[in-house]
């Protein structure tokens, strides 16, 4: 089965190329022809799209703007949801309650991506481990915004800084990536 993201996902990797004219020259020569056709369409946040695609577009943009960056991919993740996870969990951020977060992120998963799997696994009442496990071990840079987008969806819950450490990366030969998350008590 093909790798398939949302297009709630890949319409900002595109609107953040296609507003990008400083380096329009940059793009037409690492883009494939491909990836320049969906640079043209109307991303609707509904439908599926390619998995490898969307690694190609954003990888073009985490090159070209963040300069293969980790700390603004992290960033990237982290504006990026925010702004998607206040309205999609909305009530439960609210509610402040980091174990049914925690429960039920999971599930958000399978709204924006038909592969891989997450789980949390609580280490104390302030510290969990985060398990992605069969995600695209070729796009590093891909787990600091996965981790930037989680970091902060915690935040927002628990309204106090969350801190992570990473501990394993598919990206370098391990089965799975693997983070902590850790706050203040």
């Amino acid at each position: 089965m093909e790798g398939k993201i949302k297009g709630s996902l890949l319409k900002d990797i595109v609107k953040g190329i296609k507003s990008d004219r400083t380096h329009e020259k940059e793009y037409d020569v690492i883009l494939s022809d491909r990836a320049k056709k969906f640079l043209n369409q109307r991303i609707l946040d509904s439908i599926w799209y390619s998995w490898d695609v969307y690694c190609e577009l954003y990888k073009a943009l985490i090159k070209v703007v963040a300069k293969n960056n980790p700390k603004i991919v992290t960033k990237w993740g982290r504006d990026f949801g925010e702004n998607v996870m206040s309205a999609v969990y909305k009530n439960i951020i609210a509610e402040g309650n980091v174990k049914k977060l925690a429960e039920k992120y999971p599930r958000f998963h399978s709204m924006f991506y038909n592969f891989g799997t997450i789980s949390f696994e609580w280490i104390s009442d302030h510290e969990l481990l985060y398990t992605l496990k069969d995600f695209d071990p070729n796009f590093e840079l891909f787990y600091n915004s996965n981790i930037g987008w989680t970091q902060r969806v915690f935040e927002m819950c628990l309204k106090k800084e969350v801190h992570f450490e990473i501990l394993k990366k598919s990206s370098q030969g391990d089965k799975e990536g693997q983070f902590k998350l850790f706050w203040a008590p």
